[in-house]
């Protein structure tokens, strides 16, 4: 009877190996968020794997606070969630996944967007003096008051637009300054005062950028192999997909593309880049994917220098705090290299033992070489290797992409009027301290339109440069030719790759 009883215990008791879970969009009558959370919560019961299954419909999120997280998957090892014909959609300022901490995790065939998407097209009606009026087209950029939606008031940033083209305009205008902006709803209007009032254009189109980076449709950290597959993200109040400290890295027909509706189409997407890569291990690779329309970089892959700002003996410094976008943090056991602050070349190689906040500490004793503003970088965070096949990168402010890795394959690829360099490799020792110099990097048989005729231009289609101080008082971000690399091309079309300060090479290919 006991033996009996026990077994029963464990049957009821005893984690299962798999679960099936589903979600229906019947969770709209109380909080799909919550629902969500507490399906999530049940694949903690496994011990193999667990899938959640979105039925075809709307699910609208709406986070537990202004700025938080839909949906969060947390330890959580083995998850796929399923979503073909099911969208996602963000109810104010918050972000979309947080994945943290977690191992093989596939997300495929939802699709991501808010419901009040976190811009507005205005077209600039009266300047007087410094106050400058947009009129808006409140069905398309409704207005809401209320604390929640104070948000509407703030506006990040603004670009030119060419409603004709469709994208960023020639030579357009741009500001990063924030400002504070006033609606008035009996003529529908967003007007704000700035010194560059003068600058903008009566008649004119901008997009107002009410939030720009911080709320992405993906975030990961320390997520070891994250698979997006037939996922489509509209818009998102920051990135498209924004990962540090992860690994093994899949999105294969992934489409992050700008809405059209019945009767027109978006001029944005995403408020910032499309992916965001630093300080990742094991493989990326993208394929098949669309990246359109937004507002920043399509694709950034990077590490993170680290400036010493002070050297305290022989074995021990003090890492900077002042990088611009962030400052992932060391971590023991790490391979650390020394760079040169003047030259980006590397001197010495080391371990790095232990980590006190900015105070680092290392195996061996540093060289007599090492000096203040001098950089150390983790050559254990880098991918092993990172390739792109069969993607279209479109209409978006600044770079088709930024890579700045080792072992890099871009293959059959177009680059189609991004307003920067279609590809750039810049290890930046200046401003964004994004890491490193490359080796082994492949371009071959991509196809480039339209580049550099915007904001962040440069003088190719393919720019391959550093950005090393000149110690003159000012940051010169073209001051010395010393990116170690190893290039095969093959451009279809024509294209000008250029080796900063002074060497261009013109290709043109049937």
């Amino acid at each position: 009877m006991c033996l009996s009883l026990y077994f029963l215990f464990a049957l009821c008791f005893s984690p299962l190996s798999s679960l099936t879970l589903q979600m229906t969009s019947d969770c709209s009558q109380t909080s799909c968020a919550d629902v969500f959370s507490q399906t999530i919560a049940q694949c903690h019961t496994t011990t193999e794997s667990c899938t959640i299954h979105f039925a075809p419909g709307r699910y609208p999120f709406t986070a537990s606070k202004l700025y938080g997280a839909s949906a969060v998957i947390q330890d959580l090892s083995n998850i796929t969630i399923t979503g073909y014909n099911a969208e996602m959609v963000m109810q104010n300022l918050q972000s979309g996944f947080t994945i943290t901490t977690s191992t093989h995790v596939t997300i495929t065939g939802l699709t991501i967007d808010m419901a009040r998407i976190p811009f507005s097209l205005g077209i600039v009606t009266s300047i007087v003096n410094q106050t400058v009026a947009f009129s808006i087209d409140t069905k398309r950029y409704p207005f809401y008051s209320g604390d929640q939606w104070s948000w509407l008031l703030n506006v990040q940033a603004i670009i030119e637009f060419n409603m004709t083209t469709h994208r960023p305009q020639v030579r357009g205008f741009e500001s990063y300054n924030s400002f504070k902006a006033q609606f008035n709803p009996r003529d529908d209007t967003y007007s704000f005062s700035t010194t560059f009032a003068s600058r903008l254009k009566k008649g004119s189109a901008y997009i107002l950028r009410h939030h720009v980076y911080g709320l992405d449709a993906f975030t990961g950290s320390e997520v070891h192999g994250l698979t997006l597959q037939d996922v489509t993200v509209y818009t998102s109040p920051g990135m498209g997909v924004f990962c540090h400290y992860c690994s093994d890295i899949l999105l294969q027909r992934v489409y992050f593309v700008k809405k059209r509706e019945s009767s027109w189409t978006r001029p944005m997407s995403l408020t910032a880049d499309a992916c965001h890569f630093f300080s990742t291990t094991g493989f990326i690779e993208i394929l098949d994917s669309v990246f359109e329309g937004q507002g920043d970089d399509g694709l950034n892959v990077h590490g993170h220098y680290q400036e010493i700002e002070s050297l305290i003996n022989d074995h021990r410094v003090i890492i900077g705090k002042n990088q611009v976008g962030g400052k992932p943090e060391p971590r023991p056991g790490d391979t650390i290299e020394f760079r040169s602050r003047s030259t980006l070349q590397p001197y010495f190689t080391t371990t790095l033992s232990s980590v006190h906040g900015s105070l680092i500490e290392f195996a061996d004793q540093l060289p007599k070489a090492a000096r203040l503003y001098d950089l150390v970088v983790s050559l254990t965070l880098k991918p092993s290797h990172v390739f792109i096949h069969n993607c279209t990168y479109k209409d978006n402010r600044a770079r088709g992409q930024l890579l700045k890795s080792d072992n890099i394959t871009v293959v059959n690829n177009t680059y189609d009027h991004p307003t920067g360099a279609c590809i750039q490799v810049l290890p930046d020792g200046c401003y964004w301290y994004e890491s490193t110099v490359v080796r082994n990097w492949t371009v071959m048989g991509n196809r480039f339109i339209g580049c550099n005729y915007a904001q962040a231009k440069t003088i190719a289609d393919v720019f391959v440069s550093e950005c090393v101080p000149t110690w003159k008082g000012l940051l010169d971000c073209c001051s010395s030719p010393s990116v170690i690399l190893s290039l095969s091309m093959s451009l279809g079309l024509c294209a000008c790759l250029c080796f900063c300060p002074s060497v261009c090479l013109s290709i043109c290919l049937p």
